[in-house]
């Protein structure tokens, strides 16, 4: 739950840094945003661990996007893609050692966590 009101909150601080770069370029009037879409697909797999991998699957997606935003923006907005960027590998890192453990059949499981193998 908490990764989610965080992902949130980060969408919102992206969509706020998003229209205050050009759509294009610099010559261009109009401002970049949000894109307000569905992504492809809104199912997920039936087991859990199935549903972290997707989650880095989408993690690995957002990277270079990230990467673009940062040699896009200056100061302050490309310090805050370059804090998404690390969010995102330490998110990746925690599903890794979940997913690792069920693999191994440990015991350790976040509280309030199972997953399905």
């Amino acid at each position: 739950m908490s990764r989610t009101f965080t992902e949130m909150y980060n969408l919102r601080s992206t969509a706020g840094i998003l229209v205050q770069l050009p759509l294009k370029d610099q010559t261009d009037p109009r401002s970049a945003g949000p894109p307000f879409q569905m992504p492809y697909t809104s199912a997920l797999p039936p087991e859990e661990a199935d549903c972290w991998r997707v989650h880095m699957d989408l993690i690995d997606a957002a990277g270079p996007l990230l990467e673009q935003l940062v040699k896009m923006s200056k100061g302050s907005r490309a310090d805050y893609a370059v804090a998404l960027e690390s969010a995102d590998q330490r998110a990746k890192r925690e599903i890794e050692l979940l997913l690792g453990s069920s693999r191994r059949g440990e015991t350790h499981r976040p509280a309030g966590r199972m997953i399905a193998v």
